[in-house]
């Protein structure tokens, strides 16, 4: 029990990491010289457009997508729980969660 809570604050740790490193690039973009946000919407206004779209596509994330991949396995798992033990597709759903799990279906 130990452990696994040792690892789940691991996780957590470099989740946080990484919000953190994302949330910084989103203030160093918001603050970009001539590129402006409009309700939802970046506004470019010079030629430095792609200089920042290539600073923000830098960001590594490995915790948040291991974490994600695993949150779209469940519910992939979720959907196979939910069907009733007679349905045909079960063994295809459990594998397409493997694969989800694995990385490979997405």
């Amino acid at each position: 029990m130990a452990v696994q809570l040792a690892n789940a604050e691991s996780k957590c740790r470099e989740l946080a990491a990484e919000n953190v490193a994302l949330n910084d690039k989103m203030n160093k973009l918001a603050t970009w010289p001539g590129i402006e946000f409009y309700s939802s919407a970046w506004e470019f206004c010079n030629l430095d457009g792609n200089d920042a779209l290539e600073f923000m596509c830098d960001v590594k994330t490995p915790a948040t997508d291991a974490f994600l991949t695993e949150v779209r396995a469940q519910g992939v798992e979720m959907l196979l729980d939910s069907l009733p033990p007679h349905y045909t597709a079960r063994a295809d759903i459990a594998e397409f969660a493997a694969k989800v799990r694995k990385g490979a279906a997405l």
